[in-house]
């Protein structure tokens, strides 16, 4: 019985419903604790930013088995995302002390150690660590002057190396986006919209334009949904009521103001609906891949995102053509789309991925808590 509630737990973990996952961690765990369960949930509370919950399996896990290698992976990564960096050196250490090598123990302290040395004022990394919040995406997408910017590949595989690694920052200060959304970030202008159009050509982003004094047309190729058209409506009546009692021109100022704010959150849910995060898992990978990218992408622009955020200093990446992505059991063709998929927008899902030249002609199972021979060092195997 408890096997079979950790067999689902892990089914839920691979589709990237985590909350769905702890519910069968946890009834495993009650019909029979072990430190694998133990393990696999505090992955799951990992996943979700619940670290405190996180750190108390990580802790539950080592107390059970203290000679296994990935309790204390757990418990640093834990401890990473508390941003209690020096403890999580601390705990990879520890790890490595008992299981020597151990790809998850040898990639968090690395990652740990430099967090902690961002920590310490000074230096280029500073700067860059505004691009390490978790809604760095929403910010530029809700932003009118760069929510452009989120359509153009490039930009989104220089904000993906931004995020993993916030000092390579100045590998991309020549381009003016990446400066504009910094000062947006920071809350200071740093660099205007008029040059990046300068830059760039005009076309990566349209250059503002002065306020109009007429109202603002309606877009008529977007949907608006009930409530905002409701809030249309009156945003509107409330111009005639004051056109009315002005003999000014404040009424005409007013709902362009009112107009111009109703097609920010037009463009604002436009840009949102696109974009998704996918995670990627699987024993063939030196660590795990995390690339934001548009609903619209095929598997083959999806390949093309993983390969550039390959980790730095591991072995030489694959090719192209080697790469195999699985979803939920099935290995998707090149020519497929994202959107094909009914994927979570705004989302992480989590995707194995798999490198054919080294014979993986399906991806392992999970663990089975057999810890001397294991053979996946992703999150949950």
């Amino acid at each position: 019985m408890a096997d079979a509630e950790k067999a689902l737990g892990n089914e839920q973990f691979k589709a990237g419903n985590f909350p769905k996952a702890i519910e069968h961690f946890s009834k495993a765990i009650n019909l029979e604790a072990n430190h694998v369960l133990y393990s696999n949930r505090s992955a799951c509370y990992c996943s979700l930013r619940q670290y405190q919950e996180a750190l108390d399996d990580a802790q539950k896990c080592i107390e059970m088995k203290g000679d296994w290698g990935k309790g204390y992976g757990r418990k640093g990564a834990a401890l990473h995302g508390l941003g209690r960096f020096d403890q999580a050196v601390a705990a990879y250490e520890k790890g490595l002390d008992v299981e020597p090598g151990l790809a998850m123990l040898t990639k968090g302290l690395e990652d740990a150690k430099r967090e902690s040395e961002k920590a310490t004022p000074g230096g280029m990394g500073g700067i860059g660590n505004v691009f390490a919040a978790p809604d760095v995406i929403s910010k530029i997408a809700s932003n009118p002057q760069t929510a452009s910017f989120l359509a153009d590949p490039t930009f989104m595989m220089k904000i993906n190396e931004l995020q993993r690694n916030p000092n390579s920052i100045s590998n991309h200060l020549s381009d003016p986006r990446i400066m504009q959304v910094m000062g947006m970030l920071m809350g200071v202008n740093i660099q205007t919209p008029d040059t990046m159009g300068d830059a760039f050509g005009g076309a990566s982003a349209p250059p503002s334009e002065p306020p109009k004094k007429k109202e603002p047309e309606p877009e008529p190729e977007v949907e608006l949904t009930r409530s905002l058209a409701a809030k249309k409506t009156r945003a509107q009546g409330c111009g005639r009521s004051h056109r009315r009692s002005s003999r000014g021109g404040g009424g005409s100022s007013i709902r362009s103001a009112q107009g111009a704010a109703l097609s920010q959150r037009v463009r604002r849910q436009r840009v949102r609906g696109l974009m998704t995060t996918i995670r990627f898992i699987g024993p063939d990978l030196p660590a795990d891949i995390k690339v934001t990218v548009e609903l619209s992408w095929t598997i083959s622009q999806l390949k093309d995102a993983a390969l550039s955020q390959w980790p730095a200093g591991a072995c030489a990446p694959p090719t192209k053509e080697q790469l195999r992505v699985i979803h939920i059991g099935r290995f998707l063709t090149d020519e497929k789309h994202l959107k094909d998929f009914r994927l979570p927008e705004g989302d992480t899902t989590a995707m194995h991925l798999i490198i054919k030249a080294q014979d993986t002609a399906k991806p392992d199972a999970p663990s089975s808590g057999d810890e001397k021979t294991p053979k996946c060092t992703c999150l949950i195997c």
